[in-house]
């Protein structure tokens, strides 16, 4: 009797597929990841799925690669296109028609798993289950959850039932698109569960990485790709402190090791690849970062003090902007990096409301509890 009562209840349990595309970038994968893990706790059989990798990677590499150079030598033209893509002829029939029908083999996955749920972490993936849902094929609601600080229309697509955002001026920008109010949930940027556990202090941390406890210490990230780290370095070359870079690859940290030497830059340096870099946020005294959405969120999550530089054109250009205006320090030019920091470390200020405003205007801390009920409400989970 009790395997038969185990079998019913693996029969009654909801399945949901997390649809991301990694370009390149990682906070897409992270975020999908991280809902992924989240519904697992609740009993969801849930899979996150890269649709670039689902198809072929092959397939897009050179649009990636012509995406990243797009960036980097010619900013003003990503720029335009990004606030005026609106303006671009046919373009909106080319996203909700043309493209998905690249994604073939994400449909027949879609459409043969059946899920409960379909969540998208990336516009790219949106529109491949928007296509479907269009055509009335795709019975799951669509929901989708943003990894950035602001909304970009390109984001937003008929058939999604619910938006997850991070803060609440994205809703007022979500309505003034046309999208119910009643349809998005403020929840705030879902992290990984040991942001939301750990409970090791500053002096923990660095006695674990054999840090001094005397120095100040600043940790450097650039995101997975390592973003102009070479520029916040040479930024930060007269600052007396431990900076620590996240190079986010082998490949980066040996670039910035060669860059280092380059430039003979003195002082006290540590460059890392990929590292989880939560016990290292933990030891610092400040973090500089380009204004990668879920970067942010998990230095603010963790109540350190932040300087946005070095923005990626458009999407993080507008996350700047946006956290800027809540509180958050954002050197436009990594020339001012040298007399931010200095100032810091001499009278413990950035010169801006910083931390405190951001929390007063967001729920992070509340994220997962939010996402629960938010999840509990639609499918009658009987959860808090």
């Amino acid at each position: 009797m009790k395997d038969l009562h185990q079998e019913a209840d693996a029969a009654r349990r909801l399945n949901a597929i997390v649809l991301y595309a990694c370009s390149g970038s990682h906070g897409h994968r992270v975020l999908a990841e991280n809902y992924r893990d989240l519904m697992h706790s609740l009993g969801i059989d849930a899979v996150a799925v890269d649709v670039f990798t689902q198809e072929g990677r092959e397939r897009f590499n050179v649009w990636i690669s012509v995406y990243f150079r797009l960036l980097r030598v010619a900013p003003l033209l990503w720029r335009c296109l990004y606030g005026g893509w609106t303006r671009v002829p046919g373009i909106n029939f080319i996203r909700r028609w043309v493209l998905p029908r690249r994604f073939k083999k994400t449909q027949a996955l879609l459409l043969t798993e059946r899920p409960d749920l379909v969540l998208s972490t990336h516009p790219i993936a949106t529109a491949v289950a928007d296509f479907l849902k269009a055509r009335e094929v795709l019975v799951a609601p669509l929901w989708v959850a943003f990894s950035d600080w602001h909304i970009q229309s390109f984001w937003v697509f008929p058939n999604v039932g619910r938006y997850l955002v991070p803060i609440a001026t994205q809703l007022k920008t979500l309505e003034k698109s046309g999208v119910a109010a009643e349809t998005v949930s403020v929840v705030g940027m879902l992290l990984s569960q040991p942001y939301y556990t750990q409970n090791k202090t500053r002096e923990a941390a660095r006695e674990e990485l054999q840090i001094s406890k005397s120095s100040n210490v600043v940790v450097i990230m650039g995101g997975g790709k390592g973003w102009a780290l070479e520029q916040m370095i040479d930024g930060m070359r007269k600052v007396q402190a431990h900076c620590i870079v996240i190079a986010g690859s082998e490949k980066r940290k040996t670039e910035l090791q060669q860059h280092l030497r380059k430039k003979k830059h003195s002082g006290d340096w540590t460059i890392l690849g990929w590292v989880d870099p939560i016990p290292y946020l933990i030891a610092s005294d400040l973090v500089i970062a380009k204004p990668g959405g879920l970067t942010t969120a998990e230095v603010l999550h963790l109540k350190k003090p932040l300087i946005l530089c070095e923005a990626m054109p458009g999407h993080e250009e507008e996350n700047g902007r946006v956290l800027n205006e809540i509180g958050v320090c954002w050197a436009v030019e990594v020339d001012e990096l040298d007399s931010l920091v200095s100032n810091f470390f001499n009278n413990g200020d950035l010169g801006v409301r910083s931390v405190p405003a951001f929390d007063q205007n967001q729920s992070n801390n509340d994220c997962p509890r939010l996402v629960r009920q938010t999840l509990a409400k639609a499918f009658a989970l009987g959860i808090q």
